[in-house]
């Protein structure tokens, strides 16, 4: 995931709320949000590949958000896959803070990332660059591809319109009222644009919500709920390419109810 939006304890009816987009090389292999075959108490999209994801979450409401940092004076040719972290977590039984803590000992063997991890009694975020582990209070975050709520300009007005949506909406969700947000391609004023190494024409792509850069770009809308009853909703939308280079957009919606960890 490359942009993502997270209410905690924020709105009266759901304590988790998180609207995301997951940007990638779109020829990069990918199973859209499903509940795993191999270790059926997770569900999400995956990377083939790497046997990794962006985002997936447990029967017992654990779950793990990742985004790439771009800093490329920090990358590795040979870097372990950042998306084989969440897995990790979830096939664990271990608090978030201790497993961050084996992350951390690791730290350096992957190219940056930002991850944020529920282990069913804390929301925490971990960066790479940083090396800090923090425990996040109740409230609204937003993160990108900087750390969490580095205020670029697409970061803070998607907060802003996740925000609203969420203040005005006082009962019931519809996951599909968050597409308009993640379908926004609005792009930066070039005074505004963040300085991350690229050139002027792609950082200009990369600063709207949705991306289209030819060959990279928006593949997938996740949005993910747990409401106070314990029923989780994680809602896909995902990018679809064909043997002819046509493309569509398709709709999974995952639905189950939350069991107490043992």
């Amino acid at each position: 995931m490359c942009i993502a939006w997270i209410a905690y304890h924020f709105h009266p009816e759901y304590p988790v709320v998180i609207a995301a987009n997951r940007d990638e090389f779109f020829l990069r292999p990918t199973a859209a949000a499903a509940f795993w075959p191999d270790q059926p108490g997770i569900a999400g999209g995956r990377d083939l590949k790497d046997q990794g994801t962006w985002f997936a979450s447990d029967q017992y409401g654990r779950f793990g958000l990742l985004t790439n940092h771009r800093d490329f004076s920090l990358h590795k040719d040979a870097a372990q896959s950042r998306g084989v972290l969440i897995p990790r977590f979830l096939n664990r039984s271990d608090t978030a803070p201790i497993y961050l803590n084996k992350v951390l000992k690791e730290a350096s063997d992957f190219n940056p990332f930002n991850l944020i991890l529920q282990d069913g009694h804390g929301l925490y975020h971990f960066d790479n660059v940083r090396k800090q582990i923090t425990e996040l209070s109740p409230g609204l975050y937003g993160l990108s591809n900087a750390f969490l709520d580095t205020p670029w300009p697409k970061l803070l007005r998607g907060k802003a319109i996740f925000e609203e949506l969420l203040s005005k909406t006082p009962a019931q969700l519809d996951p599909e009222m968050f597409l308009p947000l993640l379908k926004d391609s609005q792009m930066a004023t070039d005074q505004d644009l963040p300085s991350t190494g690229l050139d002027l024409d792609l950082e200009r792509k990369l600063s709207s919500i949705f991306i289209d850069a030819g060959t990279y770009g928006t593949r997938a809308h996740t949005i993910f709920m747990i409401d106070r009853k314990g029923f989780v909703t994680l809602f896909e939308q995902s990018l679809l390419h064909d043997a002819a280079g046509n493309t569509n957009w398709r709709s999974t919606t995952l639905k189950y109810k939350l069991i107490a960890s043992e």
